[in-house]
């Protein structure tokens, strides 16, 4: 972010136009925006089927939605789950047309071009911070169903029974 900054700062100092700024920062973009899909996309096989297992399939979790289903006939059983992979797939698709934007339409030295770009650029990082958020709120649910489990254990191995 600094380096861009700079760059921004001696292209403006230095009279150069906006477009030589925008050649700069283009394959930047493109490269960056296609490994951030990569990584997300690898991402989100790993968590969601670790989460399934060791979250949504526990015996925890299943009283836990057999309670909750007393109130609410139609709650879905995975629900959280597949938020956070519609979540990841939205963020990884952004990503995805971010990067051949910058390839295709941003070759076109035209405003809209540029400003369709650099739009596209924002809206994936807020998909992806989106998608952060909610895979620590699952992450957050695995590890407290990873502590209550533990809890379970070792109540069990002392004589205690839970609560």
């Amino acid at each position: 972010m600094l380096g861009l900054l700079s760059q921004f700062t001696e292209t403006m100092t230095s009279g150069e136009s906006f477009w030589v700024l925008y050649d700069r920062l283009r394959p930047a973009l493109f490269s960056g925006f296609l490994t951030a899909s990569a990584f997300l996309f690898a991402m989100k096989t790993f968590i969601v089927a670790t989460m399934k297992r060791d979250v949504y399939d526990t015996d925890h979790y299943i009283k836990m939605i057999s309670e909750l289903r007393t109130i609410k006939n139609d709650l879905p059983y995975y629900g959280p789950l597949c938020n956070l992979r519609q979540r990841l797939f939205c963020a990884i698709l952004c990503c995805l047309i971010t990067s051949l934007l910058q390839v295709t339409v941003g070759l076109v030295h035209h405003w809209l071009a540029a400003a369709s770009c650099l739009f596209a650029a924002l809206v994936s990082v807020g998909f992806v911070l989106w998608s952060v958020i909610t895979v620590n709120k699952n992450i957050a649910e695995w590890l407290d169903a990873a502590e209550k489990k533990r809890n379970e254990e070792e109540g069990k191995s002392r004589g205690v029974s839970p609560e």
